[in-house]
């Protein structure tokens, strides 16, 4: 994941995070956390940016990276992401 961010324009890895993997994004104005749960089979993502339209535009990066990332055969749900990305109504922390 984090060489796969790298070739993203405008963002760059937070090498002092300890937490999980820290993308700085639109050039340093916002970011992005993810990490596994430790609890849960889940991933924890959390998002900042300056305005809505730019959250939606960095999962929307975030979600082809990490579906190119896949190993053949392994999935993931990208259920909750996609409706962040399509904004379909529900809250979702925007």
């Amino acid at each position: 994941m984090t060489r796969e961010s790298r070739n993203v324009k405008g963002w760059s890895f937070d090498t002092e995070n300890k937490e999980g993997i820290r993308i700085t994004t639109d050039n340093k104005c916002g970011f992005f956390m993810i990490r596994p749960s430790l609890h849960d089979p889940v991933i924890s993502l959390q998002v900042e940016a300056q305005t809505v339209e730019k959250g939606r535009g960095v999962v929307t990066k975030l979600r082809a990276l990490m579906e190119s990332a896949l190993a053949k055969g392994d999935e993931l749900n990208f259920k909750e992401l996609d409706s962040m990305i399509n904004d379909d109504g529900e809250a979702r922390g925007w």
